[in-house]
């Protein structure tokens, strides 16, 4: 079985430890679409619970 990434956290602020939350898009050339900027905790809570259903898609 092969995987894809599809959610990325990037640290964009080491002294706030504040990440920027981009998902994978599909549509147009397709590539890495930003979210949001905020820290860890909180985008893990708010944007894993997407992963693998319909509401992913409408992360935008």
């Amino acid at each position: 079985m092969r995987y894809a990434p599809v959610l990325q956290f990037k640290l964009i602020d080491k002294k706030d430890r504040r990440f920027m939350v981009a998902r994978m898009t599909y549509r147009g050339e397709g590539g890495w679409h930003t979210l949001d900027v905020m820290q860890l905790a909180a985008a893990a809570t708010y944007y894993i619970r997407h992963l693998g259903k319909d509401s992913f898609f409408d992360l935008v």
